[in-house]
């Protein structure tokens, strides 16, 4: 693609909004991370507009309308994007297409050899412009590039396997790196980290801990399980790991095992992890106003949390990110609520979020008092099927 103007989103989308920036600008073409398109997609009316969802694998999402279409990509820096394919929505499974006509892929074994569509195996890509090692790192090619048949291959890491038809389907990593909102995070790095600062700050009785890739309520989060006697101070050992790691590889969600699933020999199975719970059954503290109580129900709802909420907790602690802020503002926006996802993230405390909506709807008549001086305390929460969380015998009061 050449030719053609570049759009930058500065200061002036988050005012006016991203889809009607988008709009305005006369955008066509869209390259975003794959959790990031597929929220556009489901959101809003993207059609006309060509929305690449790359960095990260995609997961299958519902289309604002039919004509909301997505290009999933395949790529990495070492050999630049090398296959796409359309993307409707609710596909019974997401594929990544065919490689480009200047690439060729191969899935083979562990030990190199090429395997029949169907089978699962490490993904090989070679290409006219790809790189054929790392600067200063001569070590690196025996590791990452193979030669097979006279021809150069790079080793994406990646498992996958091909349709009979000569689609590629990824399934994951074969080794200990996974991809996460577009970066790369080696696990046993993270691991490393985390059993060094239990270590540091006395927490002898934690034997073990294994971090793995989630998808819970439809977004990734990194989780790392633990095996202890009682529970972690989770704040205060990412605190200690902020020292060491950057932020993305912080673990978002913390779950304590007595004991971490393992084989006859004794080695973790990530696979038998379970999922992190969904258990929210109360709200700590008093919600003495309708927007407050919306805003800590809907956190929720988006983030999955296990622990009992209160106002006063900050969303990113909940485990809440820049894409589940997206998220978050979009399911508030649909009860009235307008708060922006800059606005999520720099107030974070759900309190201080209430706040600054209330002052900016009071006048308007939007926002409405609980009765009384309080909203009883601990009200218990029910699901149903449409996929929310709602109080038990009671309704949100009429504004």
């Amino acid at each position: 693609m050449n030719g053609v103007s570049v759009v930058s989103l500065r200061g002036t989308w988050r005012e006016m909004g991203r889809h009607q920036f988008i709009r305005q600008a006369g955008v066509t073409h869209i390259f975003l991370p794959a959790a990031l398109a597929a929220i556009m997609a489901e959101d809003y009316d993207i059609r006309g507009i060509l929305v690449f969802a790359a960095g990260e694998k995609l997961h299958n999402f519902r289309p604002y309308c039919p004509g909301n279409i997505l290009i999933n990509s395949y790529g990495s820096t070492e050999t630049s994007g090398v296959l796409s394919k359309q993307i409707h929505g609710d596909e019974a499974r997401i594929l990544v297409g065919k490689p480009f006509s200047n690439t060729k892929v191969r899935i083979v074994d562990g030990e190199l050899r090429p395997l029949p569509p169907g089978e699962a195996g490490e993904l090989l890509v070679s290409n006219a412009f790809m790189a054929h090692r790392y600067y200063k790192q001569p070590e690196s090619i025996a590791d990452k590039w193979a030669t097979l048949d006279g021809v150069c291959w790079y080793r994406t890491g990646d498992r996958a396997k091909s349709t009979k038809e000569g689609d590629i389907e990824l399934l994951g990593r074969i080794d200990g790196m996974i991809k996460l909102r577009g970066f790369r995070i080696e696990t046993g790095e993270v691991e490393a980290q985390v059993a060094n600062a239990v270590s540091r700050l006395g927490r002898s009785d934690v034997k073990q801990n294994a971090v793995v890739l989630k998808t819970v309520g439809g977004t990734d989060y990194l989780c790392c399980y633990y095996e202890a006697e009682k529970e972690l101070d989770v704040p205060t050992v990412k605190e200690e790991i902020a020292k060491y790691l950057t932020e993305y590889m912080i673990p978002d969600i913390w779950v304590r095992l007595d004991a971490l699933p393992r084989n006859t020999n004794g080695k973790v199975m990530r696979t038998e992890l379970p999922q992190p719970k969904r258990e929210r059954e109360q709200v700590i503290g008093a919600l003495d106003s309708e927007v407050l109580a919306r805003l800590v129900y809907t956190a929720a709802d988006v983030l999955g949390t296990e622990r009992l909420i209160s106002p006063d907790d900050r969303f990113t602690d909940l485990g809440g990110t820049s894409l589940t802020a997206m998220k978050y503002t979009a399911l508030l926006r649909e009860q009235g609520i307008k708060v922006t996802t800059a606005q999520v993230l720099q107030l974070n405390a759900l309190r201080d979020i209430a706040a600054a909506c209330r002052s900016a709807f009071l006048t308007a008549g939007i926002i409405s008092r609980w009765p009384g001086a309080k909203r009883p305390e601990g009200l218990a929460l029910t699901w149903n099927p449409s996929g929310r969380w709602h109080t038990t015998g009671r309704s949100f009061p009429a504004s």
